[in-house]
């Protein structure tokens, strides 16, 4: 049972007497008696709280800044004003609120819940509308998975079954090396086609620049290469002349020719017509040339 203390006896009551949240203060005949709330313990903090830091509460410092409050209060109105000058809108369909959409839409809320509301008693029926036999029989399943993960796990790092990463790992290496041949070439995916020239009588094909060439002859080759290839790589080169009679040599290794006759390109003449094209693949070990007829 609570104590019954009269508002005479508060000032008289320390914290370590009694707990005033268990107090009820009576009025004893008819007579209102006052009490200084400063006086009172446990409230006696509070106050003093409150009172010491009264006089900061304007000052925008601590422990009250209500600096962002006062840099924002401006705005109060201008949202009250924008509000209260669009309102007469909101029924209007127009801008600056046009619930058109919304209100073209909202027939099929009631349709929803019908149909719903109707349907609701099949759902564990395994029939139409809501049909979900296929996930009744194979939520046995659910916790087998969870089982065989919670088992397993411990051997995700041994390279073993039921979890073996060993080729994972042993070729997780290439990883950055995929990376860089994809950075150093990429410059190259909208470079196909390049002009190439004879140095010193040889005539260089550098893929790194562009898979497919075309060149104009104007002194005998005597050297023929195709260089930094790639397994898989092709191309071709178109080949003209300016008319000099000039030769490829016969020999081209590593490169082989599969069809075809460079011996072909000294009857080139300089006709603007005068091509022979130089198909050619590369497996990993040769390039394997294929050498059109030529255009006279």
């Amino acid at each position: 049972m609570r104590p019954v203390i009269k508002f005479t006896e508060l000032t008289q009551l320390s914290s370590s007497q009694v707990n005033l949240s268990s107090v009820i203060p009576i009025v004893q005949d008819n007579i209102n008696y006052t009490i200084s709330l400063s006086a009172i313990p446990l409230l006696r903090d509070t106050y003093t709280t409150v009172q010491s830091n009264s006089a900061a509460w304007d000052a925008h410092t601590d422990p009250y800044d209500d600096s962002l409050l006062q840099s924002t209060s401006a705005t109060w109105n201008s949202t009250y004003s924008t509000v209260s000058a669009n309102s007469a809108a909101w029924d209007a369909h127009t801008d600056p609120y046009d619930d058109s959409l919304l209100q073209s839409t909202s027939g099929n809320w009631n349709s929803t819940y019908s149909t719903v509301s109707a349907n609701s008693a099949a759902w564990d029926a395994h029939t139409d509308p809501y049909d979900d036999s296929l996930l009744q029989s194979t939520s046995g399943n659910w916790n087998s998975t969870y089982s065989t993960v919670s088992a397993n796990s411990a051997a995700w790092d041994a390279h073993t079954d039921p979890y073996d990463d060993s080729l994972l790992q042993s070729t997780s290496g290439n990883w950055n090396s995929t990376y860089s041949t994809v950075s150093a070439n990429s410059a190259a995916w909208d470079n196909t086609q390049q002009t190439i020239i004879t140095s010193n009588s040889a005539l260089d094909l550098d893929v790194s620049l562009g898979e497919s060439a075309v060149t104009t002859l104007t002194s005998h080759v005597t050297s023929f290469t195709i260089s930094n290839t790639v397994s898989g790589d092709s191309g071709m080169i178109v080949v003209s002349s300016d008319g000099g009679g000039w030769t490829f040599p016969a020999d081209v290794y590593p490169s082989l020719v599969m069809a075809g006759d460079l011996a072909d390109i000294a009857t080139l003449t300089n006709s603007i017509s005068s091509r022979i094209t130089i198909g050619w693949y590369y497996d990993g070990q040769f390039n394997y040339l294929y050498i059109s007829n030529a255009i006279a």
